[in-house]
């Protein structure tokens, strides 16, 4: 009851911290007529599908999160009956994978800024997801610090995979689609969640739970290959550095040396929608792997 009542406060001071933010939104233009809200929806969905980039990193996250929810569904009573452990064992060792994602939280930026967004989450992936087979090795004794030790690392991955994403789609995204696309892929992602929960209890009533574990985590440790066949295995999507050093996301394009770099939300729109992918497609804008942005 007390752990309960305890993470119910941790909400409260969450709510609280969320209250606190002082951010003017910027009022809507008078003339300004929105969109239909299936309108909203279709151009969000074919705006990611037809991303190269948004599209894996939204394949990526559904697949994860379904493994994920899939092994953490069965855990619990994996620890408990399969390794034999009481209570607070297995409570320390959950917190190995929250002391992950806060590691992970602490050196996003500087994995950011030294690969680049894509680049950076495609290879924390590779040198931590694998990391996740440790969990259905654990055995009594000695062998807790498999499990310590692969949520530990996983945590970490998935905490710098949130920041990268969600930094990555706040500069990339066009401004008046930005809510589109996160609308969408928080979405697609989420939708995977009790799909992975209900497979993790059903594998784990049929086969056991270690052979559920294996499965799952089998799952979470071959999840970067989605992101190794996309484009990020060759450049990286955005880079802080390149940022500093004087690049600009699109929305912020300015004239650079003897050519101008074109700012995207003058240029003539290729249909109603304007979105900068048609731009792009039409020639207007190139993208740059010298500097991981789009150039006039």
């Amino acid at each position: 009851m007390t752990a309960l009542v305890a993470d119910a406060v941790t909400f409260l001071v969450s709510a609280v911290c969320l209250k606190r933010i002082r951010m003017i939104e910027p009022e809507r233009a008078p003339d300004e007529e929105r969109a239909p809200l299936r309108r909203q929806i279709i151009e969000g969905l074919r705006f990611v599908g037809r991303d190269r980039y948004l599209r894996p990193m939204v394949t990526w996250g559904a697949a994860i999160n379904m493994a994920l929810m899939g092994y953490q569904a069965v855990q619990v009573v994996f620890l408990v009956r399969t390794v034999g452990l009481n209570p607070a064992m297995v409570g320390l060792l959950l917190t190995s994978g929250s002391t992950g994602g806060i590691v992970g939280a602490l050196v996003a930026k500087r994995v950011s800024r030294r690969f680049g967004t894509g680049r950076g989450l495609l290879l924390l992936q590779v040198a931590t997801a694998p990391f996740a087979l440790l969990l259905p090795m654990t055995t009594p004794g000695p062998g807790l610090l498999l499990f310590a030790m692969g949520a530990f690392l996983v945590g970490i991955g998935i905490s710098v995979a949130n920041v990268v994403v969600g930094s990555f789609r706040q500069t990339y995204c066009p401004p008046h689609m930005l809510g589109r696309v996160v609308a969408t892929a928080m979405m697609i992602n989420h939708s995977t969640i009790p799909l992975g929960s209900l497979l993790g209890g059903v594998l784990g009533d049929a086969l056991g739970y270690r052979s559920a574990m294996w499965i799952m985590t089998g799952v979470v440790a071959l999840s970067w290959l989605i992101l190794a066949a996309s484009p990020m295995r060759h450049q990286p999507a955005r880079s802080p550095a390149n940022a500093r050093a004087g690049a600009r996301p699109r929305h912020e394009l300015k004239e650079r040396g003897a050519r101008q770099a074109i700012q995207l939300h003058s240029l003539p729109r290729r249909s109603e929608k304007g979105c900068y992918a048609g731009a792009a497609t039409a020639g207007w804008v190139r993208w740059s792997p010298r500097c991981g942005y789009w150039c006039g």
